[in-house]
Protein backbone atom coordinates (compact mmCIF):
# COMPACT_ATOMS: atom_id res chain seq x y z
CA UNK A 1 0.00 0.00 0.00
CA UNK A 2 1.18 3.46 -0.66
CA UNK A 3 1.31 5.53 2.27
CA UNK A 4 4.18 7.44 1.78
CA UNK A 5 3.76 10.49 3.89
CA UNK A 6 7.44 12.07 3.17
CA UNK A 7 7.88 12.74 -0.49
CA UNK A 8 11.73 13.47 -2.35
CA UNK A 9 11.42 15.56 -5.28
CA UNK A 10 14.35 15.53 -7.13
CA UNK A 11 16.81 17.03 -4.59
CA UNK A 12 13.90 19.03 -2.15
CA UNK A 13 11.99 16.70 0.50
CA UNK A 14 8.27 17.93 1.00
CA UNK A 15 5.90 16.62 3.83
CA UNK A 16 2.70 15.20 2.37
CA UNK A 17 1.10 15.48 5.93
CA UNK A 18 -2.62 17.44 5.76
CA UNK A 19 -1.84 18.07 1.77
CA UNK A 20 -5.20 17.80 0.59
CA UNK A 21 -5.38 19.14 -2.63
CA UNK A 22 -2.26 19.04 -5.40
CA UNK A 23 -1.96 22.85 -5.46
CA UNK A 24 -0.78 22.52 -1.89
CA UNK A 25 2.10 20.06 -3.18
CA UNK A 26 2.58 22.55 -5.95
CA UNK A 27 3.30 25.41 -3.25
CA UNK A 28 5.98 23.76 -1.86
CA UNK A 29 7.98 22.69 -5.13
CA UNK A 30 10.48 25.14 -6.10
CA UNK A 31 10.03 27.01 -9.13
CA UNK A 32 11.21 25.79 -12.52
CA UNK A 33 9.53 22.31 -11.38
CA UNK A 34 7.48 21.15 -13.97
CA UNK A 35 4.32 18.98 -13.43
CA UNK A 36 1.20 17.48 -15.24
CA UNK A 37 -2.17 16.75 -14.13
CA UNK A 38 -3.60 13.38 -15.97
CA UNK A 39 -7.44 12.42 -15.43
CA UNK A 40 -7.59 8.87 -16.21
CA UNK A 41 -11.25 7.00 -16.48
CA UNK A 42 -9.84 3.98 -14.87
CA UNK A 43 -9.30 6.73 -11.51
CA UNK A 44 -11.68 8.71 -9.42
CA UNK A 45 -9.53 11.95 -9.05
CA UNK A 46 -7.03 13.88 -11.43
CA UNK A 47 -2.85 12.17 -11.55
CA UNK A 48 0.02 14.39 -10.14
CA UNK A 49 2.89 14.14 -12.52
CA UNK A 50 6.41 16.35 -11.01
CA UNK A 51 9.35 16.10 -13.15
CA UNK A 52 12.71 18.37 -12.77
CA UNK A 53 13.38 17.69 -16.19
CA UNK A 54 11.50 18.27 -19.45
CA UNK A 55 12.11 18.93 -23.37
CA UNK A 56 10.47 20.09 -26.19
CA UNK A 57 8.73 17.04 -28.04
CA UNK A 58 8.87 19.10 -31.62
CA UNK A 59 5.56 20.13 -31.46
CA UNK A 60 5.35 22.68 -28.50
CA UNK A 61 4.31 19.92 -25.96
CA UNK A 62 6.72 19.99 -22.78
CA UNK A 63 7.69 16.32 -22.48
CA UNK A 64 9.55 14.34 -19.59
CA UNK A 65 10.48 10.64 -19.67
CA UNK A 66 10.69 10.73 -15.71
CA UNK A 67 8.43 11.92 -13.25
CA UNK A 68 7.19 11.83 -9.80
CA UNK A 69 3.15 10.32 -9.27
CA UNK A 70 0.97 11.43 -6.70
CA UNK A 71 -2.34 10.32 -7.03
CA UNK A 72 -5.16 10.07 -3.79
CA UNK A 73 -5.48 6.98 -2.12
CA UNK A 74 -8.23 4.76 -0.69
CA UNK A 75 -8.55 7.30 2.39
CA UNK A 76 -8.46 10.21 0.36
CA UNK A 77 -4.95 11.05 1.42
CA UNK A 78 -2.52 12.25 -1.38
CA UNK A 79 0.37 9.71 -1.51
CA UNK A 80 3.27 9.24 -3.66
CA UNK A 81 2.79 6.11 -5.24
CA UNK A 82 6.40 6.01 -7.36
CA UNK A 83 7.68 7.10 -10.56
CA UNK A 84 7.11 6.45 -14.63
CA UNK A 85 10.27 6.70 -16.33
CA UNK A 86 10.87 6.19 -20.18
CA UNK A 87 14.10 5.48 -20.87
CA UNK A 88 14.80 7.66 -24.01
CA UNK A 89 13.65 10.85 -25.38
CA UNK A 90 11.71 8.71 -28.81
CA UNK A 91 9.27 7.33 -25.68
CA UNK A 92 7.84 10.20 -23.84
CA UNK A 93 5.52 9.49 -20.95
CA UNK A 94 2.11 9.13 -22.50
CA UNK A 95 -1.81 8.54 -21.35
CA UNK A 96 -4.52 7.44 -23.39
CA UNK A 97 -8.19 7.98 -21.59
CA UNK A 98 -7.36 4.87 -19.10
CA UNK A 99 -3.62 4.25 -18.81
CA UNK A 100 0.08 5.95 -18.31
CA UNK A 101 2.67 4.95 -20.62
CA UNK A 102 6.43 4.76 -20.54
CA UNK A 103 8.49 2.62 -22.93
CA UNK A 104 12.45 2.11 -23.83
CA UNK A 105 13.83 0.70 -27.31
CA UNK A 106 12.52 -3.07 -26.14
CA UNK A 107 9.68 -2.49 -23.44
CA UNK A 108 7.00 -0.65 -23.03
CA UNK A 109 4.57 -0.92 -19.60
CA UNK A 110 0.83 0.14 -19.72
CA UNK A 111 0.03 1.57 -15.98
CA UNK A 112 -3.01 2.76 -14.04
CA UNK A 113 -3.58 4.22 -10.59
CA UNK A 114 -6.01 1.66 -8.62
CA UNK A 115 -6.81 4.25 -6.00
CA UNK A 116 -8.99 1.50 -3.91
CA UNK A 117 -5.81 0.00 -3.33
CA UNK A 118 -3.45 2.38 -3.04
CA UNK A 119 -1.12 1.13 -6.10
CA UNK A 120 -0.06 2.21 -9.15
CA UNK A 121 -0.62 -0.78 -10.49
CA UNK A 122 0.77 -2.47 -14.46
CA UNK A 123 -2.16 -3.58 -16.35
CA UNK A 124 0.47 -5.13 -19.14
CA UNK A 125 3.79 -5.04 -20.06
CA UNK A 126 6.26 -6.51 -23.05
CA UNK A 127 9.89 -6.83 -23.34
CA UNK A 128 12.26 -7.51 -25.90
CA UNK A 129 15.81 -9.83 -24.76
CA UNK A 130 18.59 -10.60 -26.55
CA UNK A 131 20.81 -13.81 -25.91
CA UNK A 132 24.69 -13.39 -26.58
CA UNK A 133 24.20 -14.85 -30.06
CA UNK A 134 21.72 -11.91 -30.79
CA UNK A 135 18.24 -13.91 -30.79
CA UNK A 136 15.33 -12.24 -29.30
CA UNK A 137 13.21 -13.38 -27.18
CA UNK A 138 9.52 -12.16 -26.19
CA UNK A 139 8.07 -11.55 -22.38
CA UNK A 140 4.62 -10.62 -21.68
CA UNK A 141 2.60 -9.95 -18.72
CA UNK A 142 -0.85 -9.02 -18.64
CA UNK A 143 -2.95 -8.61 -15.22
CA UNK A 144 -6.18 -9.59 -16.92
CA UNK A 145 -5.18 -12.84 -18.63
CA UNK A 146 -3.42 -13.63 -15.50
CA UNK A 147 -0.39 -14.29 -17.33
CA UNK A 148 3.20 -13.55 -17.06
CA UNK A 149 5.94 -15.57 -19.38
CA UNK A 150 7.16 -16.07 -22.99
CA UNK A 151 5.53 -15.55 -25.72
CA UNK A 152 6.12 -16.34 -29.21
CA UNK A 153 6.76 -13.27 -31.35
CA UNK A 154 7.22 -9.12 -31.10
CA UNK A 155 3.13 -8.60 -31.98
CA UNK A 156 2.22 -8.38 -28.09
CA UNK A 157 5.29 -5.75 -27.87
CA UNK A 158 4.51 -3.71 -31.28
CA UNK A 159 0.73 -3.50 -30.07
CA UNK A 160 1.63 -1.71 -27.12
CA UNK A 161 4.10 0.40 -29.15
CA UNK A 162 1.06 0.95 -30.83
CA UNK A 163 -1.10 1.90 -28.46
CA UNK A 164 1.40 4.35 -27.07
CA UNK A 165 1.78 6.00 -29.89
CA UNK A 166 -1.65 6.56 -30.25
CA UNK A 167 -1.71 8.05 -26.73
CA UNK A 168 -1.30 11.68 -26.02
CA UNK A 169 2.03 13.05 -24.84
CA UNK A 170 1.74 14.64 -21.19
CA UNK A 171 2.23 18.17 -21.19
CA UNK A 172 3.81 19.44 -18.72
CA UNK A 173 3.70 23.22 -17.09
CA UNK A 174 6.60 24.70 -15.59
CA UNK A 175 5.44 26.23 -11.91
CA UNK A 176 7.15 29.81 -11.94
Amino acid sequence: MANVMQAQVGNKEISLENITEYDQILEKLPAGTWYAQVQLETAKHPILLVSENVYDNGDGTMASIYADLFAYNEEGKIVKYGTLESTGTAYPLAASENFLFQAGNHHVSKVYVGEDYSAMLTKEDAVETFDKDGNAYYYYFSIDDGYAGAVEDESRLYGLFDEMAAAEVISFTEKK
